[in-house]
This record gives C-alpha cells, sequence and structure tokens, in this order.
C-alpha cells in the first residue's frame, strides 16, 4: 500500500467540515441530553455542583483541583432557560463531550481522507462506557477532553503549515484546557518538542516560542490568577506553585508502580469500554499509524498516547478509571485508522467493517444494560465499607445512563427529614454534598448540621464528656456506622441505633441501648 499524507490538506470544503462537525455534535448532545442525571450527585459530582451554583472558583482541595474555566463554563449552562438546575450542569458535561465527538470526527476525516471514517469513529466513541458514564453526570473530564481534542487538530494543523500563528493557537488551547483540569499538562512536551524540532529545521522562527508561551499564560488566566492571589496572600510562591501542580496528590502524580489495590475494580470499568470492534481496530490502526498519516504526524500521536497512557495506569486513585478518557480520545485516532486501512483493501472488507462498527454501537448500550443483573445472577458484587441508601452499586457504576439515577437525592431527603428539626449528620465526602444541596432547598432541614467524620472525630473522638455534652443538646446521626468517629477505647460508652425504615443511625450512650 502506499504511503498517504491525509493531512498534507484539510478534507473536503468548509461548509462540509463544518456539516459534519455541527451534525455529530448535534447528534451527541441530543444522546446525553435524553440520559442525564436529573437531580444532585454523589460526591465529586455534587461538589462540582455546589461550586458551580455558588461561584465558588477557588474550592477547597487545593489549585489542582480548582478547574476555575471549568465553573466558568458551568455557570454558563445555569443561564438556559429549562430545567431544573442539576439538570443543566449536567447538560454542561454532555456538551462537553460532545464537542469532543465532533472534533474526533473531524480528526478522523483528516488522518483518513474518508469523512464517513470519521463518522464512524466518533459514534463507537460516544457509546464507549466512560464517554457515556462522564457525560451523564457534573463531572469535569468531558470539557477536558472538548480541549484536548481540539488542541489535537490545531497541532494537525502546525504538522501540516508550522507557523507562528498556528502554534499560538495551539498553545492558548493547552492554556485554557490548564483551566480545566491539569491533565493538559501532559501534553506540554509533545507540543513544545514539535515545536522545537521545526526551530531547528528552520522551518518556525524563534519568536514561537515567547509567542505560544504568551498564548498560554493567556489562555490559563483563570488559573494563573488564583495562583499570584494565593502567593499574595500567603507570601509562599513556591508553595501557591505546588497546589497548583499537585495539591495533596503529589504521591499519586509521582507514584512508579500501578495501584494494585484499587486496579480490579478500574481495570473492570476501564475494560467496558472495549467490548467491541474498536479494540481491534484500534490496534490495527496503530500499527498502521506511521503509513498512513506519516512519521511526521505518527510520532507526536506516539508520544501523547504514552504519556497520557502511563499516567492513567499507574495514577493509583479510587475513581482512576475516568482518567482513561484522553487515552480514549487518542486511541479512537488509530480505531479511524484501522476502519481506513481494512476498508482500502476491498469492497467485502470495506461493507464488512462498516458492519463491525455499526453493530458494536448497537450491541454496547445493550450489553451495559443486561451486565448488572447477569452479575447479580453469579453472585459478583461491589463490597464497600459501608452501604449507601437507595444506590444500587453494580448499576450506577456499570449503567452509563444516569436520567433515572436518583439515589443521591433520595438519600439525601430521607436524611434530612430523619434529622431535623435540628439533628447532627456526620458523613463521608461522598454523602455531604448532596446533604448539602438537598438542604438548601429542603423544607425544615436548614437547622440540620452536617460534619465530616474526621472532623468529627478530632473534635470528640478522645473526648467523651464533650460528646455526652453535645448530645444532650442535639441528637447525633451517622450515614453509617463504618464512619465511627469515637476512638475505640472510648466505643464501648456509645452506640449505634438504627429504627427500622430509617437511613441514618443516631448515636447513644450505651445504656440506651442500640448497635455498637
Amino acid at each position: 500500500m502506499a504511503m498517504q499524507q491525509p493531512i498534507s490538506r484539510f478534507p473536503g470544503s468548509p461548509l462540509a467540515r463544518s456539516a459534519l462537525w455541527f451534525g455529530v455534535a448535534s447528534a451527541g448532545f441530543v444522546l446525553y441530553a435524553l440520559t442525564a442525571q436529573p437531580g444532585v450527585g454523589w460526591q465529586d459530582s455534587g461538589m462540582l455542583q455546589f461550586r458551580a451554583l455558588t461561584g465558588d472558583y477557588t474550592g477547597s482541595l487545593g489549585l489542582a483541583l480548582a478547574h476555575p474555566l471549568y465553573i466558568i463554563i458551568a455557570r454558563l449552562f445555569l443561564l438556559l432557560p429549562f430545567g431544573a438546575e442539576w439538570l443543566r450542569l449536567s447538560l454542561c458535561s454532555g456538551a462537553g463531550m460532545a464537542v469532543t465527538l465532533a472534533n474526533v470526527a473531524i480528526l478522523g476525516w483528516m488522518l483518513t481522507g474518508r469523512s464517513w471514517t470519521g463518522l464512524l469513529t466518533a459514534g463507537m466513541l460516544a457509546v464507549m462506557h466512560t464517554p457515556w458514564w462522564l457525560s451523564t453526570i457534573t463531572e469535569v473530564y468531558t470539557w477536558n477532553a472538548a480541549f484536548f481534542s481540539g488542541e489535537l487538530i490545531a497541532l494537525f494543523s502546525c504538522l501540516r503549515r508550522p507557523s507562528i500563528q498556528g502554534f499560538s493557537g495551539l498553545f492558548l488551547l493547552l492554556g485554557l484546557n490548564i483551566g480545566i483540569h491539569n491533565l493538559a499538562l501532559l501534553s506540554v512536551p509533545v507540543y513544545a518538542a514539535c515545536m522545537l524540532v521545526f526551530i531547528k529545521g528552520r522551518r518556525l522562527e524563534f519568536a514561537a516560542v515567547p509567542a505560544a508561551a504568551a498564548a498560554c499564560v493567556c489562555g490559563a488566566a483563570p488559573l494563573a490568577w488564583l495562583v499570584m492571589r494565593t502567593a499574595m496572600q500567603t507570601g509562599d510562591i513556591q508553595a501557591a506553585a505546588a497546589s497548583m501542580l499537585f495539591s495533596g496528590y503529589a504521591g499519586q502524580v509521582f507514584n512508579v508502580r500501578a495501584g494494585w489495590g484499587l486496579m480490579g475494580v478500574n481495570a473492570a470499568l476501564s475494560s467496558l469500554n472495549f467490548v467491541h470492534a474498536g479494540l481491534f481496530l484500534g490496534i490495527v490502526g496503530w500499527i498502521q499509524m506511521r503509513t498512513t498519516a506519516g512519521r511526521q504526524t505518527a510520532w507526536p500521536l506516539f508520544a501523547l498516547l504514552g504519556l497520557h497512557g502511563v499516567f492513567f495506569l499507574r495514577y493509583s486513585v479510587p475513581d482512576q478509571f475516568t482518567f482513561i478518557l484522553p487515552s480514549l480520545v487518542l486511541f479512537s485516532l488509530g480505531m479511524a485508522v484501522g476502519i481506513d486501512a481494512l476498508a482500502r483493501r476491498t469492497a467485502a472488507r470495506r461493507n464488512a467493517v462498516i458492519a463491525a462498527c455499526l453493530t458494536s454501537i448497537v450491541l454496547m448500550p445493550l450489553t451495559y444494560a443486561v451486565l448488572p443483573a447477569a452479575m447479580n445472577r453469579l453472585h459478583i458484587s461491589v463490597k464497600r465499607d459501608r452501604v449507601l441508601p437507595f444506590r444500587d452499586e453494580m448499576r450506577y457504576w456499570i449503567v452509563p445512563w444516569k436520567h433515572t439515577e436518583r439515589s443521591a437525592e433520595r438519600f439525601a431527603s430521607a436524611a434530612l427529614s430523619e434529622a431535623a428539626p435540628d439533628g447532627m449528620i456526620v458523613c463521608d465526602s461522598t454523602s455531604y454534598y448532596p446533604l448539602l444541596l438537598t438542604r438548601m432547598t429542603a423544607p425544615g432541614a436548614g437547622g440540620v448540621a452536617l460534619e465530616n467524620h474526621t472532623a468529627m472525630a478530632g473534635r470528640y473522638g478522645g473526648n467523651p464528656a464533650a460528646l455526652e455534652k453535645l448530645l444532650s443538646e442535639r441528637p447525633v446521626f451517622v450515614v453509617a456506622p463504618a464512619l465511627n468517629f469515637i476512638a475505640e477505647q472510648h466505643r464501648t460508652g456509645f452506640h449505634w441505633a438504627r429504627q427500622a425504615g430509617s437511613v441514618l443511625f443516631r448515636l447513644q450512650k450505651a445504656d440506651e441501648g442500640g448497635v455498637q
């Protein structure tokens, strides 16, 4: 097969490219809007909902988790004149993934010279587990993928015809993406290396370096401002920079081993992205990438896939599977090349590849739908230290659509009703934000206090007298006994009790009976 150079020029007419982009983006948005979560979310999703509602651009977890540009975008979606606030924030995530799909369709067309290849690739990416799962709840990752896929289009343009303007545009997108999520920083070495290679080969002026740096800083202005403000408030520039880069996750960022303790569930969830023909097509495509795209395009893509893939594999956090999204975007480009490589051989093989892609797009949702029931029949379950009321763990994690997922708001409403009018609920990060968000609108729940179990352990865990005094002033509840904040040597003096039909455990003195 002769070597092709499909990115020697942009494919199709501007009208054709626009039609493909808007068509794919619209279809993707409709899919995610119809399956979006309509209510409050658990854990990080609830935290982002609260921050968007209150205009909190900094957060409380360090600047690496501030995501200021995402909060700006989310607040723009709150201006939509329809739907509940929670639904509008879920639609924000769906819109980010819809933009990603449209960009991937263009990238697939640019790599192969075939618009239908880009269309099929975007369709298969749309129904992969992680992209769909993240697109129906309030999350930041889809907008990171949207800007990242936009960076790839800009990179292809720079590789086709390097210029100061082109690289400035690329680094502007990069800067904007840094304001979305620090995952964007992984691409910096590749983009910088491409620019330096062109400078060394005298195809680009050195002035591109300061121009690109300035563009990146301008794009990252929301985050840069937070770093500057923190440095001025604390007088510690180094600490502000460290907060922007790592927050409290430096150990995970620099981890050099896979996190085997968390790998099982995350590997299972990540594998759901490949229960279709795309795995084979992607492998074929990446083998063919250098021949199809040319060395100048293939090596930067290989480097990006390596950086993002290695980061994902050894980033040992509980929600590790969500960090696979940039790798899936890159892998989908291999799928496009694989579709093209096989389709060019014979008409029969082209028809077989198209049939395999369309079948995969149909079968993947069916797999997600039947898998929870099948695993339950095999007595395979997700085990947690504490049970979250109303949440079917297997279905919650496996099924990507969330339009019927209301476990967080059902739990929060029931819990606040039990603790009202003046009780205290001790909770963890998973249950805190659903309770906080629901308390804002729940009638009669304004007097209910919410406390983190770690903070409670510091105040009362080793001081039973203070805890007894607290119990004399107000009832204290906990989401689950696994969140016991009382020091072990003092637990015999207290018990947890839960009435039939209740969702919370109430703390009582031992002489009042209950479950220790």
